[in-house]
């Protein structure tokens, strides 16, 4: 492979997967002794990358939250499997794109199982072609769980033969329907999220490890169902009517596929991010990215300000809010109805559905460190805030960066994140 050739790879194709990295021209390789295609550096701002364990120059993908160990398997699995694609179809490779991406996910999610890996790339295909259909006037969605055995099934009806009829555009949404299939892709059953494929004794095996579904996951709330069936080296996909793919793997969403682009979700280390190192009340940060995942998918847009214990002063003083969008006063009529739906919670408290409806509001939701809500719906008054060519939920939440955790949920669906750095509000991490 030559190095423009590379270059191209990693900018075009690896990048785009992990939220807000970007790529360095090359520089001869300093480690010698590592093996592997993608390394460590810097913590783990820093992700070395080769073409292979003997090429004499890397790149440097970075960004300003962590890399995660998923995404450094995923970007040596890329490589790997850009490598292996490159040397079978030479000039053909460009037409190759959404192949090899889905090849390298499917490693991801599958590592140790050939015929599922095979498999998942059939459905991620299928869904991808169908993206852009409609079935009788309406936007295609469908779900399927990818089991990791082979079981065989009745007739032995295969996922080829069936979704190559249009009628199975029609069979499940994915939501609350889905079928099941095994690692061959031979169809097990019908699931729905009240009754799955699995037998009761493995029923009772999922609420012994924590699958059960709750308020809490590492996924869209909507597709809690799909996604706490994917567990146990199960695979659950789906498309939905917006033409986006997700695909869900240890009970929690992984990939997605969002404007033609694939995106990988590393949802341990984005949290993290969030306090700057880890501090702070887990469960709370966790709430807040969870109903920003709910939100991202919804393509509703919203905006939400953690302040943090030493700014809480400071904020307050800055008037930023109104006295008639404070919570707990005599204030406008839409604050009255927050503060009913509150019930005076903290925000981790509150029902998920409801913190979803409450970012929905016009204007944005300000909490206290400990996650009790000081506004709901706040119109800012940014004063003489510089814009530039940002909108106004990005200019609320870069504010709001300034006193601790500032996060802007945009339309498209982007998570960015802002916090004060060295010298100024910068991005703590972009998501999705």
């Amino acid at each position: 492979m030559q190095i423009q050739e590379f270059s191209d790879f990693l900018t075009n194709m690896v990048s785009p997967l992990l939220a807000g990295a970007t790529v360095s021209p090359p520089s001869r390789r300093q480690q010698r002794t590592a093996r592997s295609l993608a390394a460590f550096s810097v913590g783990r701002i820093e992700l070395k990358v080769r073409e292979s364990s003997a090429a004499e120059m890397e790149y440097t993908l970075s960004r300003t939250q962590e890399f995660d160990d998923s995404e450094k398997q995923l970007v040596e699995s890329l490589v790997m499997t850009y490598t292996e694609a490159k040397e079978a179809a030479g000039s053909l490779i460009e037409h190759l794109v959404d192949y090899i991406l889905a090849r390298a996910i499917a490693r991801a999610v599958a590592p140790n199982v050939l015929p599922q890996q095979e498999t998942i790339v059939k459905v991620l295909s299928k869904f991808s072609d169908w993206s852009a259909q409609t079935y009788e006037g309406t936007r295609v969605s469908c779900g399927v769980i990818v089991h990791a055995m082979s079981q065989g099934g009745q007739d032995d009806l295969t996922f080829d033969e069936v979704m190559g009829e249009d009628f199975s555009k029609a069979l499940s949404d994915g939501v609350e329907t889905w079928w099941g299939i095994d690692a061959a892709g031979v169809f097990q059953g019908f699931a729905t999220e009240v009754a799955g494929i699995g037998d009761a004794l493995e029923a009772d095996a999922a609420r012994q490890t924590g699958q059960q579904r709750g308020d809490h996951g590492l996924f869209p709330f909507r597709y809690r169902g799909l996604a706490t069936e994917a567990h146990s080296g199960r695979v659950g996909i789906t498309l939905n009517r917006n033409g986006e793919v997700l695909l869900f793997a240890d009970g929690s969403l992984k990939f997605a596929k969002r404007r033609g682009s694939w995106v990988h979700f590393a949802h341990q280390a984005t949290i993290k991010q969030m306090s700057n190192g880890g501090r702070g009340p887990k469960e709370l940060r966790q709430a807040i990215y969870e109903s920003c995942i709910d939100v991202s998918f919804s393509r509703s847009g919203a905006c939400i300000g953690l302040l943090s214990r030493i700014n809480e002063e400071a904020f307050l003083e800055s008037h930023m809010v109104a006295a008639t969008d404070i919570l707990g006063i005599d204030g406008s009529l839409k604050t009255k109805v927050a503060s009913r739906l509150i019930r005076n919670l903290k925000f981790h408290m509150v029902p998920r559905l409801i913190r979803k409806e409450l970012l929905g509001l016009d204007g944005a939701i300000v909490l206290r460190a400990d996650g009790t809500f000081y506004a709901a719906g706040a119109i800012l008054d940014l004063g003489d805030v510089e814009r530039g060519n940002q909108g106004g939920r990005s200019a609320a939440a870069r504010a709001l960066g300034q006193y601790g955790l500032g996060v802007k949920v945009s339309a498209d669906g982007l998570i960015s994140g802002y916090r004060v750095g060295a010298e100024h509000v910068e991005t703590a991490f972009k998501v999705g």
